[in-house]
């Protein structure tokens, strides 16, 4: 039996977060026959492992110290040389050092990906990072964007070949999402009544999404009062988001659940989903509200404008303008008629654009060219070409053979 190709993924950590969320779903779609998997952490941060259902998935730890850190691409290229992976796979800045450790180890594949952008770096990229860019793409097989939009903005400042850089959204698993049966249940346990109308929003509580603004434009809808305000999420703003919401004087109107592992049932409590991020690369969280058929108000920023079409899945708003959000939500608020069209319509686009089979068919694509290829091949991964069919193991199957065991985080000099 032929062994898997084996894959290197290095990133910060696997913290809750959008692309932790994304590495999950292909680690849990992506055909085990065909790719094994280690993830190279910065972080020890583990929180999404337990989300991970396939076997023998080897996580390790490759410290990094804030700032320039000369130790880390050494660590990274030792470890290289010790797995021997066919491919290696960065996330996003903080891992780009990865693609010259990859390329001196001898790694067949070397890709990496940009999923987003930081507060920082939210209108145009930082010229030291944009340079650092330039230099280590040069390493890389691929490199792939979550957005067309931020494809756009690597290309314009950054120099690199149009040809090496390309888009594969994010995709959501549509199984998860959608199933109407938890909202009552949910209501009843948050204190919803059946006929109150629900602005929600599931995220991260931090500067980059810009709650403050959702809350501002939530208090001017004083005379509303069958509305209630749900957000959903934890983080660094939480405490002073609520405190907000005492200031405005709709504490008694808004809800902090804090952090759910039931994003699917909370979602179906919801009416209308808002996302006011000052930045985002290809947002999961409007993805899976589209999923659960939400009309979506989001800020014209990023790829959000990939994702919801105005007038017709949902509407988009400057960013920073509470004015502006209120309005549109106000929209949705008052015309039944639009949510439930913009709803249905949110769905059936991710049915046919941004389902997660697209997306696992098109890395398998490409990891399998690169591989194979080497550098003289880069695969095209705009369409995708087939559909993959991924074997599930039974709950209570053995491990695969060919697979490497779960070991424990290793820390790694």
């Amino acid at each position: 039996m032929t062994e898997p190709y084996h894959i290197v993924y290095v990133m910060h950590s696997l913290g809750r977060g959008g692309t932790e969320n994304g590495v999950v779903n292909l680690l849990n779609r992506m055909d085990p026959e065909r790719f094994r998997f280690t993830i190279a952490l910065m972080e020890s941060n583990r929180a999404m492992l337990e989300r991970v259902e396939r076997p023998g998935v080897n996580v390790v730890t490759v410290k990094r110290r804030w700032g320039n850190d000369p130790l880390f691409p050494a660590a990274l290229f030792r470890l290289f040389r010790r797995e021997k992976p066919d491919l290696v796979h960065t996330r996003n800045f903080s891992a780009i050092e990865g693609l010259a450790a990859a390329r001196l180890a001898g790694v067949k594949g070397v890709l990496h990906s940009e999923h987003g952008r930081d507060v920082d770096e939210a209108t145009s990229l930082k010229r030291r990072r944009a340079v650092a860019r330039s230099v280590l793409f040069r390493f890389a097989d691929r490199v792939v964007t979550v957005s067309e939009e931020l494809r756009s903005t690597i290309l314009t400042s950054c120099n690199v070949s149009a040809a090496k850089v390309q888009c594969v959204p994010n995709g959501v698993d549509l199984s998860r999402f959608g199933a109407r049966g938890a909202r009552e249940r949910i209501r009843r346990e948050l204190a919803i009544g059946h006929d109150q109308i629900v602005v929600g929003s599931v995220g991260r509580h931090d500067p980059v999404k810009d709650y403050r603004s959702l809350l501002q434009a939530f208090a001017s809808m004083r005379a509303a009062g069958h509305v209630r305000l749900l957000l959903c999420g934890d983080g660094p703003s939480n405490l002073e988001l609520r405190a907000l919401a005492r200031e405005l004087g709709v504490e008694d109107r808004v809800i902090f659940t804090g952090f759910r592992d039931d994003v699917p049932d909370v979602l179906a409590a919801m009416d209308v989903f808002v996302l006011p991020s000052v930045t985002e690369g290809m947002s999961n969280a409007i993805l899976e509200a589209m999923a659960s058929g939400l009309p979506c108000v989001a800020t014209r920023v990023g790829g959000n404008g990939e994702l919801v079409s105005h007038g017709v899945n949902g509407l988009l708003v400057p960013s920073g303008s509470p004015e502006k959000l209120h309005d549109a939500i106000r929209h949705l608020v008052d015309d039944d008629g639009a949510r439930l069209r913009m709803g249905r319509a949110g769905r059936h686009r991710c049915e046919t654009r941004f389902s997660l089979e697209g997306m696992v068919a098109r890395y398998e694509d490409l990891y399998e060219g690169l591989i194979v290829g080497g550098r003289r091949h880069i695969p095209s991964i705009t369409p995708v070409t087939r559909r993959t069919v991924v074997r599930a193991a039974p709950a209570a199957a053995p491990r695969a053979a060919t697979a490497a065991p779960l070991q424990p985080v290793a820390e790694v000099a």
